[in-house]
């Protein structure tokens, strides 16, 4: 690969991983209160709990349990699509590697 492609695969990647933070940033307070519900915690204070005449029931981690068991039991292949017909080569290192992670760490069972 000469150095001017490099240095433009770079700065593309580079785009990517900004644009990819930005959009993280935009919803990391959801993330951090869904899995404060999924944690059991509903309320920002006991306080509020004590003076609230509701009874909560935390629907998160049910629900959540179930999608990891079956995803987890079903030993998934992952697949990756180049998104240009330059990536095949990268698409199917990245996929060996991902499945290769996958079965090792024992993700799977």
């Amino acid at each position: 690969m000469s150095q001017k492609k490099s240095e433009l695969y770079y700065e593309e990647w580079k785009s990517r991983i900004s644009q990819a933070e930005a959009a993280r940033k935009k919803v990391e307070g959801v993330w951090e209160k869904h899995v404060n519900y999924y944690r059991n915690k509903m309320w920002e204070s006991k306080d509020e709990v004590l003076n609230a005449d509701l009874a909560t029931v935390n629907q998160i981690y049910p629900l959540a349990s179930i999608i990891l068991e079956t995803t987890f039991n079903q030993n998934p292949k992952i697949y990756v699509r180049p998104t240009r017909p330059e990536f095949t080569l990268a698409a199917e290192v990245l996929e060996f590697l991902v499945n290769h992670v996958w079965y090792d760490l024992k993700i799977c069972k």
